[in-house]
């Protein structure tokens, strides 16, 4: 009887299995069927357990000259950070259309790389919390391509398939008294295991024009009001854009000069180690490969958290190397008034480093001997569950459901075989 039971459950469960390996291979074999140039509409799925409305399952393909181009449409009010990388390689894109909480991206994509599940990694924002850092699998179902039009559209120059990936601690955005001198940060860039060029200019934005600027030994004097920007381009040869430029990332860091300026952050000497005429420059970073890391290390520490950039310069534009600790306050945002709250250091290798803090006065104050990326946060994360924890209740249920069956078939037996027992 036992193994009776047992062999209802083994072929139920391997009849599940079949159906899904024959499925899942008719799939890829599909998917391996290469297109011919021109414009298509494809289906596209992805593996959120759940907000999966929240990217399109149609998206516009196009392939010109064995080079694929993806648009995907994403909810941005939930999914924030996007990006794609395969091979440690960062994949280029445009920004293609914005409409309301919608936006859509061109990835420029080779065939091998189109026909496989496409890594993208985002921030997941659930209502009232900030974004949860997740990794989504994307899969492009080429067996669905129906073409449109024999041609692509002409967007101009387009991405190469992979670009550089430019390291800075420099944030988006600085407010900064007019009359004092900004300090240019450094930059370097990489794609995959390969160093690459960078170039830095400086401009003042008057009107619709930008006016170069000089500064000196990596020093912007702000005379003037108004904003100024900072332009970093990385290149490589390694890859090619649609006109065969090199490929290239730009990265906008944009200066506001005023007078009267709230501070975002401010400092303390209070260990008298600091030499006089000192400058801090301070920023949020909300993007690039810095905030990325902050957000990978983030997982199971916060979800409430903000990356700050703190540096501290002497007069001739050097950046200061801490002997003794300094006491660095910044501007508390004003939903983490009456919340717990923890900071850290993240080093340039990547590691958290938790600081005593307190609250003072408007500001998270703490003290520290290190300089650069800070993270304010919140404790405590949302549980997610993993794609193998549905997998396994799936089967848990098929079990349960399989074995529910097996003991009712044996208890109608056995209650058949007690009436023929009885004479009944």
């Amino acid at each position: 009887m036992l193994k009776s039971k047992c062999s209802i459950v083994f072929s139920i469960v391997g009849l599940f299995l079949c159906i899904f390996l024959y499925f899942g291979s008719v799939k890829i074999a599909r998917a391996e069927e290469s297109l011919i140039d021109g414009t298509y509409t494809v289906s596209v799925s992805n593996d959120m357990p759940m907000g999966k409305d929240n990217i399109s399952d149609t998206a516009l393909l196009e392939k010109q000259n064995g080079i694929y181009y993806l648009s995907l449409t994403f909810n941005v009010a939930k999914l924030a950070d996007i990006r794609l990388e395969i091979d440690d390689k960062t994949v280029g894109f445009q920004s293609t259309e914005m409409n309301g909480d919608t936006a859509t991206y061109c990835y420029t994509l080779s065939e091998m790389n189109i026909s496989s599940p496409l890594p993208f990694v985002a921030d997941v924002v659930p209502m009232g919390q900030d974004g949860l850092n997740r990794e989504i699998k994307i899969t492009v179902d080429l067996s669905s391509a129906e073409k449109t039009s024999d041609t692509v559209e002409n967007r101009g120059e387009r991405p190469a398939e992979f670009v550089p990936t430019l390291l800075t601690n420099a944030g988006s955005e600085y407010l900064q008294e007019t009359g004092t001198t900004f300090t240019v940060p450094s930059a370097t860039a990489v794609l995959g295991s390969e160093s690459c060029n960078v170039t830095v200019s400086t401009y003042y934005v008057n009107g619709d024009e930008l006016q170069s600027v000089v500064s000196e030994n990596n020093r912007l004097l702000l005379e003037r009001t108004g904003e100024y920007r900072i332009m970093y381009r990385a290149s490589s040869p390694l890859y090619k854009t649609s006109e065969g430029n090199d490929t290239y990332t730009e990265y906008i860091v944009k200066i506001f000069s005023d007078t009267g300026v709230s501070p975002l952050a401010k400092f303390e000497d209070v260990n008298n180690i600091l030499p006089e005429e000192i400058t801090l420059q301070a920023s949020r970073i909300i993007t690039g490969a810095r905030y990325n890391t902050a957000a990978e290390r983030m997982k199971t520490v916060s979800d409430h958290y903000e990356v700050f950039d703190v540096n501290l310069y002497d007069a001739e534009g050097n950046a200061i190397e801490l002997s003794d600790t300094v006491r660095i306050g910044i501007s508390e945002n004003f939903e983490y008034v009456g919340e717990e709250i923890e900071v850290y250091y993240l080093s340039e290798s990547g590691m958290l480093g938790k600081l005593t803090c307190t609250e003072l006065n408007g500001y998270v104050e703490f003290e520290t001997d290190r300089l650069g990326t800070f993270i304010v946060c919140i404790p405590g994360v949302v549980f997610a569950m993993p794609m193998w924890g549905y997998a396994v209740i799936l089967v848990s249920c098929v079990l349960l459901v399989t074995a529910a069956v097996t003991v009712t078939v044996i208890l109608v037996r056995r209650k058949k075989k007690a009436k023929k027992a009885i004479g009944v």
